[in-house]
């Protein structure tokens, strides 16, 4: 399956087994970024349910059943979060994580309609013009360690 040519309708709040798209994807960087080898081909089969329980096992405070909901997304976003912190140290703590939360309430698949000329997608809410929707951009959107960082760098670049 190829992913589609337009962001989710909707925000799931939990991604599990049989789900594809954009969501999935996203969940699917967000893992491999972290060290568990999961192809981001935006389809939630078995080996990503397998790396969402590994997560979920060395987190130990989430219950393992490989099922990404809030509490399993807000801990890839929140060690996301510091990956990106360490590449960029002189940004102040908790800016990436405190704009995840109030754009897209740390759902790594979120997407905002209601904004003239396109569509804000993925956990730091990256627009994305259209429709039509160019999938290069919806990537990086999508894509939690990419979208955070140039968020980042964006950030830094306004403020020295």
């Amino acid at each position: 399956m190829s992913l589609p040519i337009s962001p989710n309708r909707t925000i799931p709040t939990s991604l599990r087994i049989g789900d594809n798209g954009w969501p999935v994807f996203a969940l699917q960087c967000g893992l491999d970024e972290l060290g568990y080898d999961c192809e981001a081909d935006g389809i939630f089969g078995p080996g990503t349910y397998r790396m969402v329980q590994a997560f979920q096992r060395k987190i130990q405070t989430l219950t393992i059943d490989g099922i990404a909901g809030p509490s399993t997304q807000t801990h890839i976003v929140r060690l996301i979060d510091a990956s990106v912190h360490g590449r960029h140290p002189q940004l102040p703590s908790g800016v990436l994580r405190g704009f995840a939360l109030s754009e897209s309430g740390n759902s790594l698949g979120a997407t905002n309609w209601n904004v003239p000329g396109g569509v804000d997608c993925g956990v730091v809410q990256i627009r994305c013009a259209g429709p039509p929707f160019f999938e290069g951009t919806m990537r990086i959107a999508y894509d939690p360690t990419i979208a955070m960082d140039q968020v980042a760098v964006a950030f830094l670049g306004r403020t020295h």
